[in-house]
């Protein structure tokens, strides 16, 4: 996946400015350290992270030395989705599925389309 250089030079901002904070969980500061990677949603099974590549990564909190790279679109956007959130700039990350918008349509017969979301 290609990002703008603005994009990486902003998560790297993020991921500099999360290591500083002394609000954020230190276990996740130290995984910030080590992987270069900015926390984005987490759960009791783990973190999802995203990296200055657009890359998003998951660790597990038992085994945060061998995070995975997350190529499920659906797995990726659930995590963007819910880090969009927090750091609105990456909504830009998350993949619309190419037959989202014509399967909408597809369902909308008769009604107005200038009330479309796509």
């Amino acid at each position: 996946m290609g990002i703008s250089d603005k994009l990486s030079a902003r998560i790297a901002e993020l991921i500099d400015d999360y290591s500083k904070s002394e609000s954020a969980m230190p276990e996740l500061r130290i995984l910030v350290d080590q992987e270069r990677v900015l926390p984005i949603c987490f759960d009791m099974g783990g973190v999802f992270t995203v990296d200055v590549n657009g890359e998003v990564r998951s660790f597990l909190w038992d085994d945060t030395l061998h995070g995975q790279v997350e190529f499920d679109p659906r797995i990726r956007n659930n995590a963007l989705f819910q880090g969009s959130k927090k750091y609105p700039e990456l909504a830009s990350l998350i993949e619309k599925p190419e037959t989202a918008c014509s399967e909408a349509n597809k369902n909308r017969q008769n009604r107005d389309r200038s009330n479309c979301c796509c």
